[in-house]
């Protein structure tokens, strides 16, 4: 079966990446045909340090200001040598191990020329998450495509505990369109069932693969012990005391 999925890989964070890569390989393991589809928001490059895309806030100065590139093209030049060495290892993971379709950058792109599929799968990542561009973005809610192409979420998050009322009502009405929705946290099924949807629970797509597997896949070698690798995304000072 040839499958499509649409997440948020292209943030430059080892979840993202991870979780993408997860879902592919566990999907490609059943037999089935399976590229991710590479949807890039302007939001979700952190290397950029001014987007000067025609949507970006520097685009008009630079329109009727001409010489500001120049004067912010240094700036922007000693920022990304700094942090190039981050990039390029997240670039080198995408390009060895990611299956991307070609690159898409809004809603009317993927409309335009819809990657061909027999299934869509929207998720996992905060996909949602009404406080992100992305939470809002037709793309991630599947609106492009034939109808006859299924439309799933697996272990799609709002990040968010609580949505708007306006929020509410977009989301009732593109997720209708799901033949079924599943969701990673129990907030999220509490979330869509206040809207009439009802969502399944389930993992991420990182435990969809064993600790063997992961070694195998990635080629890590190493065999280190006696140690706890915590990832910490809320920066919580007891997670560490404790």
């Amino acid at each position: 079966m040839k499958i499509k999925t649409i997440t948020c890989q292209h943030v430059y964070n080892y979840g993202a990446s991870l979780q993408a890569y997860a879902l592919q390989s566990y999907l490609m393991s059943m037999g089935h045909e399976v590229e991710i589809i590479d949807y890039r928001l302007p939001n979700h490059n952190r290397y950029e340090l001014f987007s000067i895309s025609p949507s970006g806030k520097i685009y008009p100065l630079l329109k009727k200001i001409p010489l500001l590139r120049y004067v912010l093209s240094p700036i922007q030049h000693r920022w990304m040598l700094r942090t190039w060495g981050r990039k390029k290892s997240f670039d080198t993971f995408d390009r060895m191990y990611l299956n991307l379709t070609r690159t898409y950058r809004t809603i009317y792109e993927l409309r335009q020329n819809p990657p061909e599929a027999d299934i869509y799968i929207a998720g996992s990542d905060q996909i949602w998450n009404p406080t992100y561009l992305n939470g809002t973005d037709l793309g991630y809610y599947l609106d492009f495509g034939q109808d006859c192409v299924k439309r799933v979420s697996y272990a799609a998050s709002f990040g968010v505990d609580k949505i708007s009322k306006q929020h509410q009502e977009f989301i009732s009405h593109e997720l209708k369109k799901f033949n079924l929705v599943s969701v990673r946290e129990i907030e999220g099924v509490n979330i869509l069932n206040d809207v009439g949807i009802h969502a399944e629970l389930c993992v991420d797509p990182v435990f969809l693969l064993n600790a063997s597997e992961w070694k195998t896949r990635l080629n890590i070698k190493e065999n280190l012990k006696d140690y706890i690798l915590l990832y910490d995304f809320s920066h919580d000072d007891e997670n560490i005391m404790n």
